[in-house]
């Protein structure tokens, strides 16, 4: 969640990213997540990581009401 002002202009989104990462971590590390999977740093050392598609293939996430067949 975030708490501010988020007017265009106003708000400083560098800043909103490092803060949500640094808290995201610090839950993080108390789970029993392996630290591979969180390893943001060296995640985003790859220049073709997309946070969106992160399978790649140029799909997306999404959430249907119904099952689909793949179109692939």
């Amino acid at each position: 969640m975030w708490k501010g002002d988020i007017t265009s202009g106003r708000c400083d989104l560098p800043s909103a990213w490092r803060q949500g990462r640094e808290m995201a971590v610090a839950i993080l590390t108390t789970s029993q997540v392996d630290n591979i999977h969180y390893a943001y740093t060296e995640l985003f050392c790859d220049p073709g990581m997309d946070m969106l598609r992160p399978l790649g293939m140029n799909k997306y996430f999404g959430i249907a009401d119904e099952e689909r067949e793949d179109f692939s």
